[in-house]
């Protein structure tokens, strides 16, 4: 295994354990190396300073593991680690059969994201470098016995296909999944990332709790998860809206899976929606697709989060709720909060923050990797009513 030299004023900076090293801090490369590569790291008196992915770039070495040199068992360490850590938060459970379990940099290993549809693992490699240990994950995941597999899809650069199949057998896709007892069709193969925004879960869950003879917007619904439970707590009546056809047509599936009605699906893009909209709502969800994913792109999102959340302010009743999110990575929960009390200000009405919103536990977040910090969102309530 090739190895990188770090400058020795930058070593020091290692105990910090941020998992990503910029050029700055490289002394010396070797010939050859490839793009997505495992790489020893050391210093200039040849001392082990960890090992990770290299990629020619500014960003250029993702770190799996600090001050040692790569081992062989540490893929099925890592994984372990993490899926213990989710049976500690009793998933999976009677009620809820699919969640996260493997994040990336938050889990230690770069890139690498894991999601469990009901004995479905889907694998999604976010680079190359990965697809050389393709037989090590997979075989750290099938070796921990409180996880039931019987097939695991990957998604990646390269492939889109069925990896491992137990005893030849092909699953449904979509897969029905349970989510605190509620039913819902995930599409693994073709959906968004992996499907199902795993993420909001908890937040889901908290809005079935307001939602009791409430008339309920849902903006950017996708698949309606954030409908279902809106009705399944007791909603008057919820309007999903969505620009892709497909999707609203998922929206009435998992609708129909849940013997739910009085829902109204609309595909339309949300700004337009919102500009022709006349009716007010008691609450509103508004969660947007990432309007920034890189920082050049940053100060752009922000006017665009400010202008929706504007617009979807004003659909909103008096006395009524708003909740809002971000999942912009390289937006701050610091600079969301200011660009949302921002538009507080501008809307003119009052406001108050009841609550800051966050992705259930196991999407955790490494103190040493603040970019993982990705979702983010805010309750709000329009005072009156």
């Amino acid at each position: 295994m090739k190895q990188i030299i770090i400058k020795k004023n930058k070593a020091d900076f290692l105990t910090r354990k941020h998992p990503w090293i910029y050029s700055g801090a490289v002394h010396k490369l070797p010939d050859g190396l490839m793009y997505g590569e495992m790489v020893n790291l050391t210093s200039t008196d040849e001392k082990a300073l960890g090992f990770g992915f290299y990629f020619p770039s500014s960003l250029q070495i993702k770190v799996i593991s600090f001050y040692t040199n790569y081992y062989s068992e540490v893929w099925k360490e890592k994984i372990h680690h993490a899926l213990h850590y989710r049976l500690n938060h009793r998933l999976p459970n009677e009620n809820t059969n699919a969640f996260r379990c493997f994040f990336g940099e938050a889990d230690g290993i770069p890139g690498l994201v894991a999601d469990y549809y009901n004995e479905v693992l889907v694998l999604h490699f976010h680079h190359a470098g990965l697809n050389a240990f393709q037989n090590n994950i997979i075989e750290a995941f099938l070796s921990w016995p409180n996880l039931p597999v019987y097939a695991i899809w990957l998604k990646s650069e390269e492939y889109n296909d069925f990896v491992y199949l137990k005893d030849g057998h092909t699953p449904s896709c979509p897969v029905n999944i349970k989510e605190y007892g509620m039913h819902f069709l995930v599409d693994y193969q073709k959906g968004q990332k992996t499907g199902f925004f795993l993420d909001q879960r908890e937040n889901r869950h908290k809005l079935m709790k307001y939602s009791k003879n409430k008339n309920v917007l849902n903006l950017f619904s996708y698949t309606g998860a954030f409908s279902v439970y809106a009705l399944m707590g007791g909603a008057r009546h919820v309007v999903s809206v969505d620009s892709s056809e497909w999707a609203v047509l998922q929206t009435e599936k998992n609708l129909e899976a849940n013997g739910l009605s009085d829902h109204e699906g609309v595909c339309k893009n949300v700004f337009d929606y919102l500009k022709t909209e006349e009716r007010i709502f008691d609450i509103v969800v508004c969660d947007p697709p990432a309007f920034a994913k890189s920082v050049i792109n940053r100060h752009q999102a922000l006017m665009a989060y400010k202008r929706l959340n504007l617009m979807a302010m004003k659909k909103v009743a008096k006395g009524g709720l708003l909740f809002t999110f971000s999942c912009s990575g390289v937006v701050s929960r610091d600079v969301f909060y200011h660009t949302i009390a921002s538009a507080c200000y501008e809307d003119g009405d009052d406001w108050r923050i009841l609550e800051m919103l966050f992705p259930g536990p196991d999407h955790p977040i490494s103190p040493y990797f603040p970019e993982g910090d990705y979702l983010k969102g805010l309750l709000l309530m329009k005072a009156g009513g």
